[in-house]
Formats: C-alpha cells, sequence, structure tokens
C-alpha cells in the first residue's frame, strides 16, 4: 500500500498513461510500418482481373500451335497423296487429332500428330555408290615451321 501511496502522483499518473497508451498502441498498430512499405513499394494493382484475359491469350496461342501442326501434318500427307502413296487413314486420323483442340486434350492431339507425322511414307532418296576418290580422305595441311627465318647472332664475348 506503501508504495501506491508513494506513486500516486501527477507523475505517477501521467508515466502509467502514457505506458499503457503505448502498450495499447503497440498491441493494435505493432504491422502499420510493415504495411506503409509493402503498400508504398509494393503497390496493388488495380482495375480489372487480369487472369481471365492471360489463359484467354495462352490458350489461343496453344490452339494456334496445333492448328499449325495440323496443317504441316496435313501438307505432308497430301504430297504423299500426290507420291502415289495411300494415305487416306492418315488424313482422317489428324482429321480426328484437330477436334480434340481444347485445353484438356490438346497435349494428346499434338502427340497424335507427331506420330502420325513419323508414319507418313517419305520419298526415297537417290544414292550414288561411293567411287575411290571419295574413300580418301584430303590430306591435311602442315603447318609452318617454327624455325626463324633469320638466325639470331650470337653476343661477343670479351
Amino acid at each position: 500500500m506503501d508504495f501506491i501511496l508513494r506513486h500516486l502522483n501527477a507523475r505517477g499518473l501521467l508515466i502509467a498513461v502514457l505506458t499503457g497508451l503505448g502498450l495499447y498502441i503497440v498491441g493494435n498498430y505493432y504491422d502499420a510500418p510493415y504495411k506503409f512499405y509493402q503498400d508504398r513499394y509494393y503497390a496493388k494493382q488495380r482495375g480489372a482481373d487480369a487472369a481471365p484475359d492471360i489463359a484467354a491469350d495462352l490458350d489461343a496461342r496453344e490452339s494456334k500451335k496445333l492448328r499449325s501442326l495440323y496443317r504441316d501434318v496435313s501438307a505432308e500427307i497430301a504430297a504423299a497423296a500426290a507420291r502415289g502413296r495411300r494415305v487416306e487413314s492418315l488424313q482422317g486420323a489428324a482429321d480426328a487429332a484437330l477436334q480434340l483442340d481444347k485445353p484438356a486434350t490438346r497435349a494428346l492431339a499434338i502427340d497424335e500428330l507427331n506420330r502420325l507425322r513419323l508414319a507418313i511414307p517419305q520419298a526415297q532418296e537417290a544414292l550414288r555408290p561411293s567411287t575411290s576418290a571419295d574413300d580418301r580422305p584430303a590430306p591435311m595441311p602442315t603447318p609452318p615451321s617454327s624455325a626463324p627465318k633469320h638466325p639470331r647472332r650470337r653476343a661477343r664475348s670479351r
């Protein structure tokens, strides 16, 4: 009781009030400097959410890649048909793979078109037999000699 009566004056009450106010501020606003820093240097993006636009752009880009691969495979199939190969079933499979142009099945469609590309019969390359001149490697050039062109003079001894 003596302690309370000794410190129950204006100075003691001011210290108690300031201590309580300080604890209240620290307890409620301890994260304010961190929030200020985050808001100042890493501001939130305002406006509409861009995620749907980005997803739509990526989907369109992947779809464009698939259609480009389909055009390339169809052109190779048409070239094989022009050479007299029977590739009608391959064209039907390529058309069926193009129907899989949905985000969930696009990887399967690309894989199928790549397999069809490997299954297309290729034209035979004309080969010629090698001659004996082709079998011999070309002679290696000799490097220039490292000997100096002009010999050095020896120093005179006295």
